[in-house]
């Protein structure tokens, strides 16, 4: 399975939506998707993620699904306490982190993410079972979230078997860029991990001379 996390293009936050050079950089992308296979594209609630999303849709002719807890939260961009600046432990169970414990708002924003997405990639056929994946289906499907940074750092975090509270701190998403992530065959004990073959990438607002406004 390929999987693309699309941070929406420049945003207009007033009125929930793209700027003119947010449209510029949701078309570029669509040019890009053009010649990529997608099977299913999914959307943050929020309109700047719809907003763009809906350029790549027209171009691929598919209609979009919302997933509800791809939504941002500020508790996703939240600065690490001095207190914490490296040290943190996994919760084997949850995976959440003692820097998201120490910010009670944010751990339940961090135990959603992991909750909801480890139960969206399981109906994809990965069942999540510590940082790796255990295949229950095999799928050739390439997907697109369309999302924000913060979640999409977060979720990019999780994925590599990281604390998702720290994506932000150490992960930066331009506008429109996408973050491409492959599930491989899994090892002789059915088990996996999704590797990420670009992170960021702004190769379609290079070929249309556009610039990304962060």
């Amino acid at each position: 399975m390929m999987l693309y996390i699309v941070r929406h293009g420049d945003p207009d936050y007033e009125h929930n939506t793209i700027t003119p050079h947010g449209h510029k950089e949701a078309a570029a992308l669509a040019q890009w998707f053009r010649d990529i296979p997608l099977d299913e594209i999914y959307t943050s609630p929020l309109g700047r993620a719809i907003d763009t999303a809906a350029y790549t849709c027209d171009v691929k002719g598919l209609a979009p699904s919302v997933l509800p807890w791809t939504e941002e939260r500020m508790d996703y961009m939240e600065r690490i306490s001095p207190l914490h600046p490296f040290g943190y432990r996994m919760s084997e169970e949850h995976g959440i982190t003692d820097i998201a414990d120490s910010y009670p708002a944010r751990a339940d924003t961090i135990a959603r993410l992991i909750r909801e997405s480890d139960a969206f990639f399981a109906e994809k056929g990965y069942v999540r079972e510590g940082a790796h994946y255990r295949v229950t289906a095999h799928n050739e499907q390439h997907i697109a979230i369309f999302c924000h940074g913060g979640f999409g750092t977060a979720l990019t975090a999780h994925l590599l078997g990281l604390p998702p509270a720290l994506g932000f701190q150490s992960m930066f998403m331009t506008t429109s860029s996408v973050t491409t992530f492959e599930w491989s065959d899994p090892f002789k004990d059915g088990i996996t991990r999704p590797r990420m073959l670009r992170f960021g990438e702004i190769t379609h607002l290079d070929r249309q001379g556009l610039t990304s406004n962060r």
